[in-house]
């Protein structure tokens, strides 16, 4: 939190015609826009979800693939026989790729970029959570690793095994809770950083 503090103060201070998100923010900001704390959190935000989850994803699937020959190269085989030339790859054409998929989604599984509980509040009148009563507005939420790694979800939740993500998978996996698997939260109040 403090180094990302550090880095908006640093950028609000700077002076520069350098276009980035914060640059537009300044620009139209006048006395009904943002408080100079509202900026901070706003960013901080921006900063937490769209940033640093990204880079623990794609070190933790980087990681995977590099430990996983055979992983990798079925992957490799998809996009090789998917793309002939590099410039047609593209937001649109990757979303098409079943295995990159699961690699992705197994990946987020072993490497959560949030590993914590994204807590909720309990409504106001408590409610029966998981069979146990939970008094009205305590905050509740289960780690998302501890989630992931638990064989009561998932076969073999340690293991880097994109296939059990497919349509198609070995029915080995078919007992595996894959709804568990909520690495941006759910509902209206799901991550800023989902795409």
């Amino acid at each position: 939190m403090s180094y990302t503090k550090d880095k908006i103060e640093k950028r609000i201070d700077q002076k520069t015609d350098r276009p980035d998100f914060m640059s537009y923010v300044l620009r139209h900001n006048d006395e009904k826009g943002m408080s100079r704390e509202e900026i901070q959190e706003t960013f901080n935000v921006l900063m937490i979800a769209g940033f640093e989850t990204t880079a623990t994803l794609l070190a933790g699937c980087t990681y995977l693939l590099q430990k996983h020959p055979r992983v990798r190269q079925k992957l490799y085989a998809e996009i090789g026989e998917t793309f002939l030339d590099e410039n047609e790859i593209t937001m649109l054409s990757v979303s098409h790729l079943t295995y990159l998929d699961a690699v992705i989604e197994e990946s987020l599984g072993l490497y959560p970029p949030v590993p914590i509980s994204l807590n909720r509040l309990a409504p106001p009148e408590g409610a029966v959570i998981c069979g146990h009563w939970v008094p009205g507005n305590v905050s509740v939420g289960i780690p998302q690793f501890a989630a992931y790694s638990s064989l009561l979800n998932f076969v073999e939740p340690d293991s880097f095994l994109p296939e059990r993500m497919l349509q198609e998978h070995d029915a080995k996996f078919d007992k595996d809770r894959k709804p568990v698997l909520q690495p941006f939260s759910a509902g209206p109040r799901n991550c800023i950083g989902k795409m």
